[in-house]
C-alpha cells in the first residue's frame, strides 16, 4: 500500500490509472494505491489550463518515486508516503509573442537570444550550430544584456512582487548558467555583481554578496549578513519557535540567533548543526505527522523529508532528535 498526498497550483482533477479519484487545489488530496505496478496519474485541469495528460510513476530499487516530467515535484516523506505537487501552465492568454530579442556575436559566430511567451515564458538561445530552451519563472518587465565580470555574459532580469529574478548565463563557457534566483536587489559595477538574496522566513534574513567571475564559476569575494525584519529572539512561540531555528541554521544565521538554545547547546558550533541536519533545500510541516520536517534535494524534482522532534527548556530549544 502507497499512500499519496496530492496538491496543485490549479483547481484539478485527478485519475489514477483511467480511475477518478477526487480533486485538488486550495486542499491536499490524500488516496491510498494499493496496486502500483502500472501506477499512471492523469491531471485534468479545469478551466483555462493546459491538460497535464498522462505522468507515469516509477519505483526504483530503493523505493524512491521517479517522474520525469518538470512540471511534478515529488517529496518522499517516509516509506511508502509522497507528497506529489503538480505545476500547471495556464493556456496562452494572447497570441504567441517575442517579448524582446538581443543579437551578439561570439566565437565567430552570430547569436540570438529571445525572450518569448507560448502560455509560458521561456528564454530561447541559437546559432547556427546551437539551440538552448529555458522555461522562465512568471515574471513582468524582462529584460536582456550583454555585462562583463569580467568575461562577456548574458544577463536577463524580471520583476515579482517586490524580488527580482536574476539569470545570468556565460557565452565563453557553452552558455553555462552561472546565477539563477530571486534577489532583492543588485547591481554590476567594476566588472563585479553586487546582489541581496532574501529568505522570506520569520526572522526576514538576506546576505549582501559580492561575486566576480572566476573560471567557469561565479566565485563569492564577500558576505555581510543583514535582516530585513526587527523582529526579537525571545518570547517566540514554541510552536514555531523549531522551524525560526530550521532557518537559522539553513541560512548560516545560527551563530547571531544561539539564543534560541539552551545553554547545552549553545556551544555548538555552526559546523555541528550544518553537519547534522546536511543541506537544507526547505523547511515544512509534515502533512501526515504535523511535525517540523526538513527538506532535501535529490534530483530536480524529486525530495526527501525527515521528520524533527524538538525539546524545550524555560522556552529555548534543549534536544533535537530525527525520527
Amino acid at each position: 500500500m502507497v499512500n499519496f498526498l496530492f496538491t496543485s497550483n490549479v483547481l484539478c482533477s485527478v485519475k489514477f490509472n483511467g480511475a477518478n479519484i477526487g480533486i485538488c487545489q486550495n486542499y491536499p488530496l490524500a488516496s491510498e494505491v494499493s496496486d502500483f505496478k502500472t501506477c499512471v496519474i492523469e491531471v485534468l485541469p479545469f478551466n483555462n489550463f493546459q491538460n497535464f495528460c498522462n505522468t507515469s510513476f516509477l519505483f526504483d530499487s530503493t523505493g524512491a518515486l521517479e517522474c520525469k516530467s518538470p512540471r511534478v515535484k515529488i517529496t518522499k516523506f517516509f516509506q511508502n508516503f509522497y507528497g506529489v505537487h503538480f505545476d500547471c501552465y495556464p493556456l496562452p492568454e494572447r497570441e504567441n509573442q517575442i517579448i524582446c530579442q538581443l543579437d551578439y556575436s561570439e566565437k565567430n559566430m552570430q547569436h540570438c537570444a529571445t525572450i518569448l511567451y507560448d502560455g509560458a515564458l521561456r528564454l530561447n538561445l541559437e546559432s547556427a550550430q546551437f539551440v538552448e530552451n529555458y522555461v522562465l519563472p512568471s515574471v513582468i518587465d524582462v529584460k536582456l544584456q550583454q555585462i562583463q565580470i569580467p568575461s562577456r555574459c548574458l544577463m536577463l532580469y524580471g520583476k515579482k512582487n517586490s524580488d527580482t529574478y536574476l539569470k545570468l548565463i556565460s557565452f565563453a563557457d557553452d552558455y553555462k548558467v552561472l546565477y539563477d534566483g530571486f534577489v532583492k536587489d543588485f547591481k554590476i559595477s567594476d566588472s563585479k555583481l553586487y546582489l541581496t538574496e532574501g529568505f522570506n522566513d520569520h526572522m526576514g534574513h538576506c546576505l549582501e554578496k559580492i561575486l566576480s567571475l572566476s573560471g567557469s564559476a561565479l566565485k563569492t569575494e564577500s558576505i555581510k549578513k543583514l535582516y530585513t525584519k526587527g523582529k526579537s529572539l525571545e518570547n517566540i512561540p514554541i510552536e514555531i519557535l523549531p522551524y525560526v531555528f530550521l532557518e537559522s541554521v539553513k541560512s548560516s544565521f545560527i551563530e547571531e540567533e544561539k539564543a534560541l538554545l539552551s545553554e547545552n547547546l549553545r556551544s555548538a558550533g555552526i559546523q555541528y548543526f550544518t553537519s547534522y541536519f546536511c543541506e537544507i533545500y526547505d523547511i515544512m510541516q509534515n502533512p501526515k505527522t504535523l511535525k517540523p520536517c526538513v527538506i532535501k534535494k535529490i534530483s530536480e524534482n524529486y525530495f526527501t523529508a525527515a521528520d524533527y522532534s524538538f525539546e524545550f527548556l524555560e522556552n529555548k530549544i534543549c534536544n533535537i532528535m530525527q525520527e
